[in-house]
């Protein structure tokens, strides 16, 4: 018997129990009506998988331990209905298939109402196929949304199991995942609406909105709402003091930092990690009155139907929420070791600019709704100019000091920028991106974006963090099937770009 084939008889033997428990009967398993008792042994007779007359008790299968290779579980809600899932097979398996065309309910018989709108159809082999290639060798699970002219097409969810008492029961749409620098257009969003409701310029300075009281860096009167949201503002700094230190001594250390030598805010480049999106956070605070998190949590999370989402989550919340968020790992030579980014403390403490978790699903209906002009489900949280505004290329062919290759930016959101032809440079949404596609990606863990030529919204976190080279890469081929197989694009399009 081989690995593989124990990794998934040992898989299939809660299913069955849970099939016995509702009355049915799953293959291979006895023909009960009544439930075993919890402490009781289920035979499993021979089977022509190669296993000979298995027996297992309750303590033998909270000890068993599943590995990476052995386990696929992937759902798929066809696009059929958002929020919900097609149940697995008794096996542990699920038969992708081909989402047929569909056609939406007839509109009303006004004048000019679109009748017979055809619903987005996907290559569900092919793509699943290729998904879980790019993604197996470098994660322990992933979760991800498609969207497409407004209507969700994919979902799927993965997992591989590390014992019964880590979540082994399988993810779902509510699993958590954290989203890092994706945070980012989080904040620009939250800012870039304050801005429009209290009529404020993008170049106004952030001088006149800061206390009075903190020490100011030298020069720091030079920088305006839009260096802060291009990356241009010139305070990069890695030790924010964050998560130890509080909220004000994090926003006062950073305030007190000098413009870097030889830089000329919104003429020089270099991708800010954390430092700017504290100040930015701190304006949301200074011109609201609310703390930036609950003004996140009031303003756009809940008119969006995003409850599962924070950006600083409150302890209590963190407690309650545990087991339902997906932990990082940094991919290894020797395996799979656990990040601190999923951490109590990391989690609580709020970072406008990189620790934001939520599920997948919510995180989809986000881009949806500035795809669609800033309203979703007829709760408007953006004006249209405003969307429009932000996702304008506002910085032009500047070679980020930091990445050391040319992004353009809107505010807060990266542009796709493969026409400056670096095959290697980060942030990016694959060949076949249309040129205004825009989106964010974070911690070499997730991306989300919006391509609004191909009516499509895509969004994606794995829990494994590999080398830079390999992310890229595994996010490149993943990003060209998505195309390829929802038809957008011919295999090979633009692979040269």
């Amino acid at each position: 018997m081989t690995n593989r084939s124990r990794g998934i008889a040992f898989l299939i033997v809660p299913v069955a129990v849970a099939a016995i428990c509702a009355g049915g009967t799953a293959q291979g398993a006895p023909a009960l009506r009544a439930a075993p008792g919890l402490n009781a042994q289920i035979a499993i007779p021979a089977g022509p998988d190669g296993v000979q007359n298995l027996t297992l008790d309750q303590a033998r299968m909270r000890a068993h331990v599943i590995r990476p290779p052995n386990v696929l579980g992937v759902f798929s809600d066809e696009g059929l209905q958002e929020g919900q899932l097609r149940s697995p097979l008794p096996q542990g398996q699920l038969t992708l298939r081909a989402v047929p065309q569909r056609t939406a309910p007839a509109a009303p018989n006004l004048p000019g109402a679109i009748r017979d709108i055809p619903r987005p159809s996907l290559d569900v082999n092919a793509f699943g196929d290729a998904l879980h290639a790019a993604l197996k060798d470098s994660v322990a699970g992933y979760a991800m949304q498609l969207r497409r002219n407004g209507m969700p097409a994919y979902t799927l969810i993965w997992n591989w199991s590390r014992a019964p008492n880590d979540g082994s029961q399988g993810w779902t749409l509510e699993r958590r995942m954290h989203i890092a620098s994706v945070s980012k257009l989080i904040t620009a969003m939250a800012m870039t609406r304050l801005l429009d409701a209290k009529n404020i310029s993008y170049d106004a300075k952030i001088a006149d909105y800061l206390p009075a009281y903190w020490q100011k860096g030298p020069n720091i009167a030079q920088i305006s709402f839009r260096n802060l949201l291009t990356h241009t503002s010139g305070i990069r700094m890695l030790d924010t003091g964050w998560p130890a230190a509080s909220w004000d001594e994090t926003i006062a250390r950073i305030c007190a930092r000098p413009i870097e030598p030889r830089w000329v805010p919104g003429r020089k480049a270099g991708y800010h990690l954390a430092s700017s999106w504290f100040v930015l956070g701190e304006l949301v605070r200074r011109i609201d009155g609310r703390p930036f998190e609950r003004y996140v949590r009031e303003e756009l999370f809940g008119p969006l139907g995003m409850p599962g989402c924070w950006i600083g989550m409150p302890r209590e919340v963190r407690a309650l929420a545990a087991g339902r968020i997906a932990p990082l790992y940094a991919v290894e030579s020797g395996g799979l070791v656990e990040s601190d980014l999923t951490s109590e403390a990391k989690l609580v403490a709020p970072s406008p600019g990189g620790n934001g978790v939520g599920p997948i699903g919510e995180l989809a209906r986000f881009y949806a709704a500035l795809a669609r002009g800033g309203e979703l489900d007829g709760r408007r949280v953006l004006r249209t100019q405003t969307v429009e505004a932000l996702v304008a290329r506002h910085r032009v062919g500047l070679v980020d000091q930091t990445f050391e290759t040319r992004l353009d930016w809107g505010l807060g959101v990266i542009v796709d920028s493969k026409h400056y032809g670096d095959a290697k440079a980060p942030y990016g949404y694959g060949p076949h991106a249309g040129p205004r596609t825009w989106g964010h990606s974070g911690a070499r863990s997730s991306t989300a974006f919006v391509d609004p030529d191909a009516g499509l919204v895509v969004a994606l976190a794995v829990n494994g963090m590999p080398d830079d080279e390999t992310h890229r890469e595994r996010f490149a081929r993943l990003t060209a099937a998505i195309y390829e197989d929802l038809g957008l694009a011919e295999p090979g399009a633009g692979a040269a770009q």
